[in-house]
């Protein structure tokens, strides 16, 4: 339903393997997140928006600490987890669930209602723009991030 998401990620994936701890871990001055942070918050985001608000789990929205430095290995793999499991869920919806469907963030007492498509391309145009985050941080310590 969402074809080009798995190329999306996979930009992402090709961009970061083989990337030194320090390079991963750099901030520019005045950026709140380093590289490594933000893999974490993309798949923090995707659980909770859509293994939790969408599939009615009990997930919650994780995010890095700063200075937390999980192994990017398990990073990854938790980035490859989540999605498995994204691609999972879409396959059992139908475009009519994308438009008709409701859910609301459940940590949240005050969530307005969304509907699962603007769940979904909000979770898309959210790891498209840190993407480009990704590739930025790479471009700012002279490295080449893979083309588009």
């Amino acid at each position: 339903m969402f074809p080009y998401w798995r190329d999306l990620r996979e930009t992402i994936l090709e961009a970061v393997r083989g990337l030194t701890e320090e390079q991963l871990d750099w901030r520019p001055p005045g950026v709140k997140r380093s590289i490594r942070d933000i893999l974490i918050h993309i798949a923090g985001a995707e659980r909770g928006w859509i293994l939790g608000a969408a599939a009615g789990r009990e997930e919650r929205f994780e995010d890095a600490e700063a200075g937390f430095r999980d192994p990017i290995d398990e990073i990854l793999a938790e980035l490859e987890r989540v999605h498995s499991e994204t691609e999972r869920l879409l396959d059992e919806i139908s475009v009519n669930d994308l438009i008709i469907r409701r859910c609301r963030l459940r940590h949240r007492q005050d969530s307005p209602e969304f509907s699962l498509r603007w769940v979904f391309y909000h979770v898309i145009e959210h790891e498209a723009h840190h993407r480009g985050q990704i590739f930025m941080t790479m471009r700012m310590q002279g490295l080449t991030p893979p083309e588009v």
